[in-house]
């Protein structure tokens, strides 16, 4: 069995967490300002509005649509009826895409109702939308986009002053389950009642890693959700910035009868123009928020950052700091409404500090049974009184329940568990949370109800903070850590693969695999498998082995890499390791202890994760036959559901080390071009199920199944490429990829890809073989395989020509083995280029019908067809 099976999948993690993807065969259509209009089959003959490449008969779901930088301005919505990607941000001159540079502007000039009307699976991704204006009939919703009754995605686009006489006035989505939209910016947009920026109604949606600036519901009462509305469904917001959004109700999101999960998202400086819920307000419904930050919010009314009527809520490590109300509840207020069921909120291990109130400076409560637990509410100032907690029992008798809560108060707040003391946070001034050793709040708190794994900065929650011996969750929004010199890992990865050595190896090695990456502090590592109490040891030793395992311990890239690998003969061994949950303990130098629990599970259903079945069939290059650089690799289309991924590795036989790795979805069946040099390697292709979670510590995992089949190959000789440039009138001649895609990509206007020539090798890998030496002089390139022509050169004619190393290796005359050809060399007399090339028609031409402008030179040297 050889080592692919843990290269291959090694190399997927990172290519996964890059984002690496591969389009299959999608047929693409081009859409310029300046395009003739024709076919949309290229940039000149560019479609000049999207409408015609969507419309295009021949355009199906998958394919692609490119669109070049500039403003479009529409006359009527872009009707997306059809999975397309449709990509902004492209020059125009190339394939070269960059949203940002290359600004793709959509303005319906407030005369269209909407952007986009989306009704299919597409993906948009890179354009500006403006100037939408839904205000006639039906079309009140969605000024900048309205996605209905489908799972599209829109990323890296910005929607910045569209409008909307109801909802949505930048998005609307309504059934819109599965849709994700992220990396987008809404600025400036208003919606005539609920969702400034986005109004999601009755759509399981996401919305990730965006930005809303100045958006806005208006402000009388119909006006909820400035930012976001969520009316009805379970949204999930994460990691998103709300600054300066208006509504009467909710400056940043509203969530209506909703199951809406808000995550790791900033709410701030909400405009003054609120009266209830600076950051959030929840109406019945059962919202989750954590690990989310509320800062300056201040309102007119009620509810700084918070304004819950009547819902199920948690709010869990969030930190409400500076918010202020002019009448109640500085940070939160909760309260009843009689359309809605009661129902009660509850608030696990927040802080809530400096807010300011008439009343309830913290937290105002009128009817309420809310409930907190593990919460630090200090430093806050209401100027009537009750900086904690007001509890307004006037005309309902329900109040706010606390349990294990730090309530600053003329007394110790009601309830079991709770104090009223200092919480000792390091810098509250700044925002610094974090208690310093010595704080009554580090293990007081209470395991019920559930607590979160990791708190408001992802530490681990529930460390022995005090040092007694006994782990106690803290109260607040941070968990005390502990001083220490050990260090978290990078990363990790456990794995199970089906290994085949060939193509018609029909015994399958099964291989478990465990690798993680750390710093030079630790110094061994050991791991228990959830289905026996034997220790998996790792030492740090280069490498051991026995007759199944192997462990090694290597610096790459900086890290140190610790990898476990045991291979068996049976599916039942490999099941012996079983799914569940791994406890990896890392040794420090100094013998301090570090332990992670990794669950090997689907992380999203935390269910076992499945393994593929089908076996890949790689169709070239053809087990053990020969591949000239680069080398591109096909393989059967990938119809097994369960795997999510294919893997690609190409490894060096002699010495085990990978020199290619790449991923690529499942609808891929063949590789990019991977410039390898000259020799014998094992190319590999898997199927593959890949989950990415995390340890207990946060410590990012990929776990995953798969199976795969090796083969061998040779790489006998490498590409050498050939560009022209009528700038300088000369051609250029490389066998690097990468400086050949340097060219194209940068300078299609300076040089012309002539595409491959003839083979060369890189490296000096046979007898025989000498180098060819490339001299620059001013835009000129001159290749000499004589050793006493370079030396002369560069000791005579140093002012003129510049050596600038070996380009590839050839044969000189007299020593080219069979099969090789020459290599001509003509010198323009006009400008001193010269020219290479293999081709008897092509030599023939040259000295017969150019011969006023080209000197033949004679044979230069030998080289493969």
């Amino acid at each position: 069995m050889n080592t692919n099976a843990r290269q291959l999948v090694t190399k997927t993690m990172i290519a996964l967490l890059l984002g690496w993807a591969v389009s299959t065969d999608a047929a693409i259509r081009y859409v310029a300002p300046d395009g003739s209009g024709t076919n949309g089959q290229s940039w000149a003959t560019a479609y000049r509005n999207l409408q015609t490449a969507i419309d295009d008969a021949e355009v199906a779901d998958g394919d692609e649509i490119h669109v070049k930088e500039g403003r479009y301005v529409l006359d009527r919505a872009v009707k997306v009826n059809k999975a397309v990607k449709i990509l902004g941000g492209y020059s125009g001159a190339s394939a070269e895409r960059d949203a940002q540079l290359f600004v793709t502007t959509l303005d319906a000039i407030e005369r269209t109702f909407h952007g986009f009307v989306v009704t299919s699976n597409a993906q948009i991704d890179g354009f500006t939308i403006t100037g939408g204006n839904a205000s006639y009939n039906s079309d009140i919703d969605g000024g900048g986009m309205l996605i209905t009754n489908c799972s599209a995605s829109v990323t890296n686009c910005v929607f910045v002053k569209n409008a909307s006489y109801r909802w949505g006035g930048a998005v609307a989505l309504s059934g819109a389950d599965g849709t994700v939209v992220t990396d987008c910016t809404f600025t400036g947009n208003v919606a005539g009642a609920r969702g400034g920026a986005i109004h999601t109604y009755d759509s399981d949606c996401v919305i990730s890693r965006c930005v809303f600036t100045r958006n806005e519901a208006t402000a009388d009462t119909e006006g909820w959700g400035g930012g976001i509305m969520n009316d009805q469904g379970a949204p999930s917001i994460t990691g998103c910035t709300f600054t300066e959004n208006s509504a009467f109700r909710g400056a940043a999101i509203c969530n209506w009868q909703s199951r809406a999960i808000v995550e790791s998202c900033t709410f701030a400086d909400c405009n003054a123009l609120t009266a209830c819920g600076g950051g959030v307000y929840n109406a019945g419904g059962s919202p989750t928020i954590s690990k989310c930050l509320f800062r300056d919010n201040d309102v007119t009314n009620w509810g700084g950052a918070i304004f819950d009527e009547f819902s199920d809520a948690t709010v869990t490590d969030c930190i409400l700091w500076k918010n202020s109300a002019m009448v109640h509840g500085g940070a939160v207020y909760l309260g009843g409404n009689s359309d809605l069921a009661a129902m009660y909120p509850t608030f696990v291990n927040c802080t809530l500090y400096g807010n300011k109130a008439s009343r309830g400076g913290a937290l105002y409560s009128y009817g309420c049974a809310a409930t907190l637990w593990n919460c630090i509410l200090w430093g806050n100032e209401a100027f009537g009184g009750d900086d904690g907690i007001y509890n307004n029992t006037l005309a309902f008798s329900a109040a706010t329940s606390a349990f294990f809560c730090d309530i600053q108060g003329d007394e110790v707040y009601p309830g079991e568990g709770n104090l009223c003391a200092d919480p000792l946070f390091q810098d509250p001034a700044t925002g610094d949370f974090q208690m310093q050793s010595g704080s009554p709040c580090i293990d007081a708190g209470s395991g019920t109800p559930s607590i979160e794994t990791l708190d408001y900065e992802g530490n681990r929650r529930v460390v022995d903070g005090d040092e007694d011996g006994s782990s106690i969750v803290d109260l607040g929004a941070l968990e005390f850590q502990i001083p220490t010199e050990v260090s978290h890992p990078y990363r990790g990865e456990i794995l199970q693969t089906v290994a085949y050595d060939s193509p018609d190896d029909t015994s399958a090695t099964y291989v478990f695999s465990m690798m993680l990456e750390t710093d030079d502090t630790v110094d061994r590592i050991e791991f228990r498998t959830p289905n026996s109490d034997n220790t998996c040891v790792i030492p740090n030793d280069s490498q051991t082995s026995s007759k199944d395992v192997t462990t090694s311990h290597a610096l790459r890239d900086g890290k140190y890499v610790w990898q476990y690998r045991a291979e068996m003969d049976s599916p039942a061994a490999l099941e012996g390791y079983g799914n569940g949950t791994y406890r990896i303990t890392l040794y420090y130098q100094g013998d301090s202890q570090y332990e992670i629990q990794v669950p090997y599970a689907m992380a999203t259903y935390d269910k076992a994760i499945a393994s593929p079945t089908q076996r890949p069939r790689i169709l070239s290059p053809v087990s053990r036959g020969s591949m000239g650089s680069p080398v591109t690799a096909t393989w059967d289309m990938c119809t097994d559901t369960i795997a999510n991924t294919i893997c690609l590795t190409i490894t060096d036989s002699a010495t085990g080390q990978e020199v290619a790795a790449d991923a690529f979805d499942t609808g891929a069946i063949a590789s990019d071009a991977y410039s390898v040099p000259e020799g014998s390697y094992d190319l590999s292709c898997a199927f593959a199920n890949l989950q990415e979670g995390t340890g207990s510590d946060g410590t990012p995992f990929t776990c995953g199944k798969a199976i795969t089949v090796s083969q061998p190959l040779e790489v006998p000789y490498s590409a050498v490429y050939r560009f022209w440039s009528p700038v300088y009138a000369e051609h250029f001649y490389t066998t690097h990829e990468s400086d050949k895609d340097w060219l194209i990509r940068n300078y299609p206007h300076v040089w012309t890809f002539e595409g491959h020539v003839y083979n060369a090798c890189s490296t000096p890998c046979y007898n025989g073989l000498l180098p060819v030496y490339r001299f620059v002089s001013g835009d000129l390139h001159f290749y000499t395989i004589d050793q006493k022509e370079r030396d002369r050169l560069i000791a005579e004619s140093a002012a003129v020509w510049t050596p600038e190393g070996i380009a590839f290796y050839a044969y000189p005359e007299g020593s080219q083995p069979a099969g090789c050809v020459p290599v001509y060399q003509f010198r323009n007399a006009t400008n001193d280029a010269h020219f290479y090339t293999t081709s008897e028609e092509e030599r023939t031409t040259v000295i017969t019908e150019f011969e006023h402008v080209f000197v033949d030179e004679g044979i230069a040297y030998y080289a493969y067809p």
